[in-house]
Formats: C-alpha cells, structure tokens, sequence
C-alpha cells in the first residue's frame, strides 16, 4: 500500500518536472515560427475542412497577350478594303478598255465589208459584161452571116487575091468567151490568141487581150499576162485600160516586184478616178504605204 503510493507520487513527480519545460519551448518555437510568416506578409489560418480545391489553369498573361495581337484590327480591315477598290477599279478600267477595242474593230471590219461589197458587185458586173457582149456578138454574127450569103448570091465569080486581109473571127470570138465564163482557161487561151485583134475595133480587141491576160494569171503565168497587158496599150479607146492596169499591179506582185505593182495601183488612183475599180486600187495603194 505505501508502496504504490510512493509509486504514484514519483511519476507525478517526474511529470511536474518534465512536461512544463517541453511546452515552454514548443511555445517559444510557435511563436519565432509565427513571427516569421508575419514578417513576409502570409496569414496561414488554421483548415475548417470547407475549402475547395480548383484546379483549372489559367491563362499565362503572354498568351493572352498574344491573343489580343492577333485580333483583326480596323486598319487592316479598311486597308483590305481599299485595295479591293483598287482592284475593282483596274478591272473595270480593263473592261472599258476592251470595250473600245472590240467596237473599233466592229467599225472597220463594216467598213471593210462595205468595201468588199462594192468589188464584187464591180466584179459581177465586170462578169456579165461578157455576156452583154456575147448577144452583141451573136446578133452581129447573125446578120454579118445572112448579108454573107446575100453578097454570095448575088456577086459575080471573082478569082481569089493571094494575100487576104486579116478577118476577126466573131465565132471564134464567142466560143473563147464562152470557155473563158467557163473557167476553162487553157481552152479560152488558145482561142484568144487566134483571133486577129488587129482586124477589129478598139473596144473588142481589148476585151480580148484583157480575158487573155486573165487567163494566164490565173494559169499562174504572170509574165505572159504582162505581156499580153502591154499590147492592150495600144488600144487607146478601149474600157479595159484601167483594169488592165489592176492586172498588171496584181501580176508585178506575184512576181515580187512590189514597187512596179504600187505604181500601177497609183496610176489608177491618179488617171482613173471615175474606175470601177478605183477604191480596189486605193486600198492596195494605201496598204503598201503602210
């Protein structure tokens, strides 16, 4: 009994003695501790158990700076829109131009048909012209034969001279023509060049030589062409003298001979203003100056 009391007095003992400066110094360490949190301006309270815990990351203020850069500003929009215009502009300036172009070119290719309208009538009418004379020719030819027989009816026998003068052959004449309307060129030649055009008038003697010398160009054979053309000069009342002078320009030409050509196309501008074929002629003039 007295033992366990002593037992009991020396552990109260020991903690009277060693408890006291355990929480003394647990005390003066709190209080540096607290004392040094405060010094840096950090409250640590004490946990209740109610906080929530966020885990979202924000975004640093680089990035969102960066952000904020690369928005469209309202310069570079009205910039944008400027050049647009700009663009606009040029297109509707190269529309415009086109326009004007196109409308020229409209203008000349009219007048240029206009033109080539009024040659091919002449040409049409160059063409029944022939034929005009082919009735001529045959009504002629017609009575030229029936006063033949009359004269041979009724003339005495007389004994044949040895040297006949030249006769045209009106016959012969329309079978040429008739070849020639044909295109039958070679045939035309050949029958041309029988006929004595020495034996006839000034206006059928150049329709013959001129048929002559087209024949041969369009054979091909321009020098043969120039050459009958040259004849036709001597024919000075003949209606074939301007288009001759076309021929022959047309002739020179295909043989190269391209200043001989503008000359003839210059006589016809200068001595035949009143030519069928007289715009012909000034237009190949013109294109030569050029």
């Amino acid at each position: 009994m007295i033992q366990s009391v002593i037992r009991q007095f020396f552990i109260l003992l020991v903690i009277v003695i060693i408890v006291p400066p355990h929480l003394k110094s647990q005390t003066t360490s709190s209080g540096a501790n607290d004392g040094f949190f405060l010094d840096l301006g950090i409250v640590i309270e004490p946990s209740t158990g109610d906080e929530e815990v966020n885990r979202l990351i924000k975004a640093p203020p680089e990035k969102v700076k960066l952000f904020i850069d690369k928005a469209p500003s309202g310069s570079v929009y009205m910039a944008s829109t400027k050049e647009l215009q700009e663009t606009l502009a040029r297109i509707n300036h190269k529309i415009e131009s086109l326009q004007l172009a196109f409308q020229r070119q409209t203008e000349n290719l009219q007048k240029e048909n206009h033109e080539l309208r009024d040659i091919i009538n002449n040409l049409i009418d160059q063409v029944e012209s022939p034929v005009q004379d082919l009735e001529v020719v045959v009504e002629s030819t017609t009575e030229e034969r029936n006063s033949q027989v009359e004269e041979a009816n009724e003339a005495p026998e007389v004994v044949a001279e040895d040297e006949n003068p030249p006769v045209f052959n009106r016959m012969l004449y329309m079978n040429a023509v008739f070849a020639y309307q044909r295109e039958d060129y070679q045939t035309a030649t050949r029958q041309f060049s029988n006929l004595a055009v020495e034996a006839s008038d000034d206006i059928t003697a150049g329709n013959v030589l001129y048929w002559m010398a087209d024949c041969y160009f369009q054979l091909g054979q321009p020098s043969k062409a120039l050459s009958v053309l040259m004849q036709l000069d001597l024919f000075k009342e003949s209606d074939k003298l301007d288009d001759s002078m076309i021929l022959q320009g047309l002739a020179f030409r295909q043989l190269g001979e391209e200043e001989k050509a503008v000359a003839a196309f210059a006589g016809v501008v200068e001595l035949y203003p009143e030519s069928e074929y007289y715009r012909l002629a000034q237009m190949e003039y013109n294109r030569s100056l050029k």
